[in-house]
């Protein structure tokens, strides 16, 4: 089994599961947390923990490198079957849950792919 949660500032994370859904249904096991000015980090903490298993794959996705989603993430970094990514993106997320069987390092860097100068990529 896996589990993804999601720690981002503000709703970001949550409106990124919502439309990822959107496209790809419903998801089982998928977790937001949102990070808000009178967010308790040690409450999030807590209900991540309370998440996280030894049978279950954990996919922790957060928004930036060494923000607060970070520093609640990497307290599980020693959980043998947790992998942390950061800085993820929408196709990023869509991508694993469309193809659950991709190595982590595959899909960020077909996810890198995503982003592009469109004006630079439609120049025929």
């Amino acid at each position: 089994m896996e589990k993804v949660i999601v720690i981002t500032h503000g709703s970001y994370g949550k409106e990124i599961l919502k439309s990822v859904e959107m496209i790809a249904g419903k998801q089982d096991n998928a977790y937001s947390f949102s990070i808000e000015e009178d967010t308790s980090i040690e409450e999030v903490k807590k209900q991540v923990e309370d998440l996280i298993d030894d049978e279950a794959y954990i996919y922790i996705f957060v928004d930036i490198y060494g923000g607060s989603p970070f520093n609640i993430a990497i307290n599980f970094l020693s959980r043998k079957k947790v992998h942390i990514i950061s800085g993820f993106n929408m196709p990023m997320i869509l991508e694993f849950f469309v193809n659950r069987n991709r190595n982590v390092n595959t899909m960020i860097e077909d996810s890198r792919k995503s982003i592009m100068h469109v004006n630079e990529e439609m120049k025929g």
